[in-house]
This record gives C-alpha cells, sequence and structure tokens, in this order.
C-alpha cells in the first residue's frame, strides 16, 4: 500500500512536522509516525477521510497511486486542488515528458508535427517522438509547450515564430495579451 509513503510525502513537501500535522488531526504523534513508516497497515476509513481531508486528496489518490512517481508538475496539480479522482467527470489527459531528474520538459510541436499534435497531444508515444528542452526561468510547477506559428494566426507575431504556452486548467480565464513588438 501507498498510503504510509504518501502522507509522509506530502507532509513533507508542506514542511510540516509530526508534531503539527498530528495535532491538526487530533491523534498522536507516534500514532502519526506508526502510519507513515507502515506500522499500521490498515488505516481505518475515519483516518482515511481525515487525511484525505485535511491534505485535500481523494483516498483514491492516498491508496491507489505512488505519489513519488508523479513529475513536479503532476505533483503541484494535486496540491492546487487538480485531483483527478475529485474533480475527474470532465478529465483532459495530456502526455508529457520528463528529464532523468523527474522534471518537466517542454515538448517542441513544430509546424510539421502541428497536423497530429490535436490528436496525439494524449498520446506518449506522440508526445515522447517531439524535441524537447529545459528553460530555467520558467516556473518548475508548470506545464509549457512549444509551437512554432504559420502565416498570420497569431498577428503581430511574424510567420515560424515560436512561441511558448502554459497548459492551464481552465481555458476560460485566458485572456488576450498582445506581446510588446519592435
Amino acid at each position: 500500500m501507498t498510503f504510509n509513503a504518501n502522507i509522509k510525502l506530502l507532509r513533507q513537501r508542506r514542511k510540516l512536522t509530526q508534531d503539527h500535522v498530528s495535532g491538526e488531526l487530533g491523534i498522536s504523534r507516534s500514532t502519526l509516525n506508526s502510519y507513515e513508516n507502515g506500522s499500521v497497515q490498515n488505516p481505518t476509513l475515519e483516518m482515511l477521510l481525515a487525511f484525505s481531508k485535511y491534505f485535500r486528496v481523494s483516498i483514491d489518490t492516498l491508496v491507489k497511486l505512488d505519489l513519488s512517481k508523479l513529475s513536479e508538475f503532476q505533483l503541484g496539480e494535486l496540491e492546487r486542488g487538480h485531483d483527478v479522482y475529485v474533480t475527474g467527470a470532465r478529465l483532459r489527459v495530456i502526455a508529457t515528458t520528463v528529464d532523468s531528474n523527474n522534471k518537466e520538459n517542454i515538448e517542441v510541436v513544430p509546424i510539421k508535427a502541428k497536423a497530429g499534435y490535436q490528436n496525439g497531444f494524449a498520446d506518449p508515444e506522440f508526445i515522447q517522438k517531439l524535441p524537447t528542452f529545459q528553460l530555467p526561468i520558467l516556473f518548475g510547477d508548470r506545464k509549457y509547450r512549444m509551437f512554432q506559428i504559420s502565416g498570420d494566426s497569431m498577428m503581430p507575431i511574424p510567420d515560424k515564430s515560436w512561441v511558448i504556452g502554459e497548459y492551464v486548467e481552465n481555458f476560460m480565464i485566458l485572456k488576450m495579451v498582445l506581446p510588446m513588438c519592435c
């Protein structure tokens, strides 16, 4: 069961002590320690609900997923309340790649790949074939993709320019921002 490791990971990512979390949950520090180190193999339903509510993560996520295998972007999404088991009905899947340190890559979608992108953005095999890079100046907890534009689709940006876009959960909140041009 990954529950034990998951609650420890979530606590540590938030830089919380066992004393603090156990106090918030109304249990002793030694009880929390027993959960985290795996001494308690079958937590009660009440404890599962308490941990789920405290970390704002579904019980399914706590017991079914190994959170240590998620990328930094995926963990960030989870921590921002985008748990697919909780919000899941209208799930959009976006495939992604990571480097050897589990950091999100920026996938490059050149004009040649643009035609297949609309169908392939959720296909790990399609995404894996795209070139990738990273920019240290961008936020590490977000997902980016780079596209080459063609024609006058993004005026005043010139034809064949490259633009980097950020994945957003709710595209209804977007507003147009025009770049400063020469």
